[in-house]
C-alpha cells in the first residue's frame, strides 16, 4: 500500500511539472488546445513582463518583445504566419543594441552587428 501512495504521489509531481512546462510554453503535447487569438504575456518569478507575444489563428503573428528580468528589452521584431518578419532587434542588458537581423519569410536576408 506504500508504495502505491508514493507512486501516486511521484505521478502527482511529474504532472504537476510537465503541466508547468506546458502552461509556459516550453513542451508541447498533441492534444494541446489551440492558442487564443490576441496579446499573450509571460512573467518572471519576480513578476516582472518575460514576453509579450501575439497570436492569429493559433499562429504566431505581430510584434513579439522578449524583455531580460531588469525590465530592458532583450529582443523584438514581428511574426507573420508563424514566421519571422521583417526588422528584429537584439539588445544588451544595458539597452544597447547587439545586432540586427531582417528577415523574409521566416529567412535570415540581412545581419547586422554593433
Amino acid at each position: 500500500m506504500e508504495y502505491l501512495f508514493l507512486g501516486l504521489v511521484i505521478v502527482l509531481v511529474i504532472g504537476c511539472h510537465v503541466y508547468e512546462l506546458i502552461r509556459k510554453g516550453r513542451l508541447i503535447k498533441e492534444e494541446e488546445e489551440p492558442i487564443p487569438d490576441g496579446k499573450h504575456v509571460e512573467y518572471y518569478k519576480s513578476g516582472q513582463v518575460e514576453v509579450e507575444k501575439n497570436y492569429i489563428d493559433n499562429k504566431k503573428d505581430g510584434k513579439w518583445i522578449w524583455y531580460f528580468e531588469n525590465g530592458q528589452i532583450e529582443q523584438e521584431g514581428n511574426y507573420m504566419d508563424d514566421k519571422r518578419n521583417g526588422k528584429w532587434v537584439f539588445y544588451d542588458e544595458t539597452a544597447k543594441i547587439k545586432r540586427s537581423e531582417y528577415y523574409e519569410n521566416g529567412k535570415i536576408k540581412e545581419q547586422e552587428s554593433y
